[in-house]
């Protein structure tokens, strides 16, 4: 079998045009070979001095645009992280930098350079979004509770007191925190304290990968193996777009994020897709080299103007293979 690169590359945005992205874009390569310490990436944040954390299957990194320094778990050591297999990664309006891993969540003290490791009925934790500055929301083997960040401890408070199982994601903007699941999606507002779940019937019985909602009342939703599906919160309009009836790349959607001009990029199993807000409403693949074309993209996020670079890059995480997956 060929061997599977990993690495973690710096995407340079280039001025779209409809139907393709005719510019080139520029990576800049970061794998096992520069101190990565495991070739699956599986997502990765950006703290407020800059620097990239970067979670693999192996460890975390962190990446100050010159050196990389990893951290791992040692069962001798209860400062060190809480465990080498990292599902997500989440930093907090105050900064703080929160890994979920599969034996709890981990709390790194910046000052200190080490971590503070918190159980759950001894569950994977997958990811956390914040409630308030002082709960977090966490998905703890597919099921929410609350974690209170002053005494430490968790809790089934609130709306983790809903009956919603087989949790899969959750996103927050402003005062709503969508929550992807086995039923379907729900919809929860910090203010009112009320749950409501989405109706979208094209959706249900989808297995919803990410979700990523905007100001323009739009929530689009990353589904394993149904593509994309974009739904309006007032209209209740859904469109649908897969392989079949667009350009996008593959069905098994694996990232999502919206650029400053409006335009939604989705990362896939099988390299990043545009889509275009201009009225025409059609999936682009990026024109780029046909390594491109292989990339699996774990996560994109925003890069800040800080250290790494002058440019106003989005940041891609990839896993990039010799051959396409047929399992995915």
């Amino acid at each position: 079998m060929k061997k599977i690169l990993i690495f973690f590359a710096i995407y340079i945005l280039c001025l779209p045009i409809f139907g393709k992205y005719t510019e080139k874009p520029l990576f800049s390569h970061l794998g096992v070979n520069d101190g990565l310490p495991h070739n699956t990436i599986v997502d990765f944040v950006q703290d407020n001095q800059g620097v990239i954390w970067i979670a693999t299957k192996g460890g975390l990194s962190k990446f100050d645009s010159y050196d990389v320094k990893t951290y791992h778990h040692f069962s001798k050591n209860p400062q060190s992280l809480g465990s080498d297999f990292i599902n997500s990664l989440y930093k907090d309006s105050q900064g703080r930098l929160w890994v979920c891993t599969d034996k709890g969540l981990s709390l790194y003290h910046f000052g200190a350079d080490h971590f503070k490791n918190f159980i759950y009925q001894h569950r994977a934790i997958y990811s956390v979004v914040e409630l308030d500055p002082v709960h977090l929301l966490v998905n703890a083997g597919h099921e929410l509770v609350v974690f209170n960040t002053t005494d430490l401890k968790f809790r089934k408070l609130g709306i983790a007191k809903l009956p919603i199982k087989g949790v899969s994601t959750l996103f927050k903007y402003a005062d709503e925190i969508m929550i992807g699941c086995n039923e379907g999606i729900y919809r929860y507002n910090l203010l009112t304290k009320k749950m409501s779940r989405l109706h979208i019937p094209a959706v249900d019985g989808n297995q919803i990968q990410c979700l990523y909602r905007t100001a323009d009342t739009h929530l689009y939703i990353g589904t394993e193996g149904s593509g994309l599906f974009v739904y309006h919160l007032v209209t209740h309009q859904v469109k649908h777009y897969t392989t079949l009836n667009s350009q996008l790349s593959s069905d098994y959607i694996r990232a999502l994020s919206v650029n400053e001009d409006g335009d939604l990029w989705v990362g896939t199993v099988l390299g990043l897709n545009v889509l275009k807000k201009n009225g025409v409403h059609a999936i682009a693949r990026c024109n780029t080299t046909v390594i491109m074309d292989d990339l699996t993209c774990y996560h994109i996020i925003k890069r800040r103007h800080i250290n790494l670079s002058p440019f106003n890059p989005f940041t891609l995480l990839t896993r990039i293979g010799t051959q396409h997956q047929k399992n995915h």
